[in-house]
Formats: structure tokens, sequence, C-alpha cells
């Protein structure tokens, strides 16, 4: 079933996984993911609720509940050190990127190799994935 998102551990490994990462948390077209987003938005609405609990994988929940400008709480199964990586800086790059199979905590010589997957991994998400634009727009 998930075959499409093996890759060999290492840096060219962990490069091949960032160019899958979004086929790998969206596997929905963007016309399925607005339809699942006003399905929840329907429900929402018909529901009414006070409060909502939201799992933090759920975007389309997460972008119909903004949308509706109810009051919700985000679940997430992180820790404090992942919910803060933003507010660490330069620190983030001494955690192994994903799929790189570096130890932690990351010896100095691995450094420059980590802070390169790290980049392109959001250079490639954010700017470069056809498929992450389309998300983005829907």
């Amino acid at each position: 079933m998930f075959e499409f998102i093996k890759t060999r551990v290492g840096f060219l490994g962990s490069l091949q996984l960032a160019r899958r990462t979004i086929t790998l948390f969206h596997p929905e077209s963007p016309e399925d993911y607005v339809e699942s987003a006003n399905d929840v938005e329907r429900i929402i609405t018909e529901v009414d609720p006070d409060y909502i609990v939201v799992d933090s994988l759920m975007d389309c929940a997460r972008d119909a509940i903004r949308k509706l400008g109810k009051h919700a709480s985000l679940l997430t199964p992180n820790t404090v050190k992942e919910a803060s990586l933003l507010e660490q800086g330069l620190k983030m790059f001494t955690i192994p990127a994903l799929g790189s199979g570096y130890p932690y905590p990351l010896p100095w010589y691995f450094y420059p190799a980590n802070i390169v997957i790290m980049l392109s991994t959001v250079i490639w998400i954010s700017i470069l994935d056809k498929r992450f634009r389309e998300l983005a727009r829907a």
C-alpha cells in the first residue's frame, strides 16, 4: 500500500522522500479535498457546536472550522519540542532530517548534509511541488 514512499535511508533517500511527502499526507485530488471540506462545513453548520476538537492531520476540517470562525482545539501527538521547532531557530538543523537515518544527537559532521536535506525539502514542498500548489489553491 505504501510502496510509493519507500526510499533508501540516507542523503539521497531523504531527498526522494521529500518529493513524496505531499502525496503521503494528501492522496486525494484538490477537487476531493474541497468536497471533503464542504462536507465538514455542512456537518458543523447542522450540529452548531460551541467548541470543536480536531486532529492536526485533518486539514479539510481545520479549513472548514477557520472558514466558519468556530472555536476549536487542535489535537497533536507531538511533544512541545516538535511544536516549538520554529522558535528554536538554527537549532532545528541539529535534529536529523526525516528519512536520513542519521543518529541523534546529530554529530557535527552530518550538519551540512542535514541542512541541505531540510532546506531542499522546504524548497521542494513550498515552491516546486505542483501538487502542493494545487491543494493550496483549492
